[in-house]
């Protein structure tokens, strides 16, 4: 369940983004709107697509609000999802009890049910509607990927998601994983409790026998990779270096910093991956939802009865009669 957590003088938006949530998510998540002044507790049981979005402007937040938040955080560590919400530019900073959370400065003009907000939200739960650790795994070859992947993963990490960085790839040919170690059997894990991999595909990635194992792996647990493409400058190549990845026609395309850069990625260019990984995992999560409800519409119209048997893992079942047909999503 979505809950929009706000304060005094924020009704208004609130609304709005609880409309436009409405709309991107159809029938598939609940969404119930708080006064951040008022005693009230989460609505209902605790539940996967459980996420606080916090609203509030540049006034004091109020007490019972800030308890809200962190009695929600201590009733879902350590999975909990907060997504505070500044409508003032010049108030950026999170209410008390949501400080660790980067704040997503609201612009009407850019939102909706594609806009930034509900791009964001869907990516969160795009993460979540697998079974597993809502985890980003980010590939990388350390040999000249290493600064850009660990940058990012502090930056995914300041905004609230659980990421897997390995630590330890390879340094000329050799893996550090922990010597002695089954990497394989290190690297299936890892990626079997991630819900989507961003692969540095930099130019000695190819060369890496553990990122193209990942990718393999990846593609077989049907995970979705977001390839984020370095290319000097001056190079004319679109797109990954992975023959596989050519398929999706999906990537990010960026200059490849300089060495001598310290950080190697600029603002805008965080910006832009994370923007980009979210949209591509918020596009999955409305395809899941869109699925059930065409099917639900089409049952319906040939009179059998619709049955929610669970919502998670899409399955459900339809009835007429004494006849029983299940039918499961994906």
């Amino acid at each position: 369940m979505l809950i929009i957590l706000h304060q005094r003088g924020c009704r208004k938006v609130a609304r709005k983004i609880a409309s436009d949530l409405g709309d991107a998510f159809t029938g598939f998540v609940k969404v119930g709107l708080i006064a951040a002044s008022s005693s009230s507790s989460w609505p209902a049981e605790a539940s996967w697509d459980d996420l606080l979005i916090v609203v509030y402007n540049g006034k004091e937040f109020p007490a019972a609000g800030n308890s809200f938040i962190t009695q929600y955080l201590k009733e879902r560590s350590p999975s909990a999802t907060v997504l505070p919400v500044a409508i003032e530019a010049a108030a950026r900073k999170p209410p008390d009890a949501a400080a660790e959370f980067k704040a997503l400065e609201y612009d009407a003009a850019a939102e909706g049910p594609t806009g930034r907000l509900a791009n964001r939200v869907g990516g969160m739960l795009g993460l979540r509607v697998q079974s597993r650790d809502s985890k980003i795994f980010i590939s990388y070859r350390a040999t000249d990927g290493a600064a850009i992947a660990t940058q990012l993963h502090n930056h995914l990490v300041g905004l609230g998601h659980h990421v897997f960085l390995d630590e330890a790839k390879e340094i000329d040919g050799e893996t550090r994983i922990i010597p002695g170690s089954r990497v394989q059997t290190q690297i299936d894990d890892a990626l079997g409790q991630s819900n989507c991999v961003l692969l540095i595909d930099t130019p000695s990635a190819p060369d890496s026998r553990w990122i193209m194992r990942e990718v393999e792996t990846a593609e077989s647990l049907l995970l979705p990779i977001l390839p984020i493409c370095f290319r000097d400058k001056g190079d004319p190549k679109q797109g990954p270096r992975f023959k596989s990845l050519l398929a999706l026609q999906r990537w990010v395309q960026l200059q490849r910093p300089d060495a001598t850069e310290d950080p190697p990625l600029s603002a805008s260019q965080l910006d832009h991956i994370v923007s980009e990984a979210e949209e591509y995992l918020c596009d999955i999560f409305k395809r899941k939802c869109r699925v059930p409800f065409i099917v639900e519409k089409e049952f319906a119209s040939r009179g059998f009865a619709w049955h929610v048997l669970d919502q998670r893992l899409l399955m459900f079942a339809s009835t007429k009669g004494n006849n029983w047909r299940t039918h499961k999503g994906a």
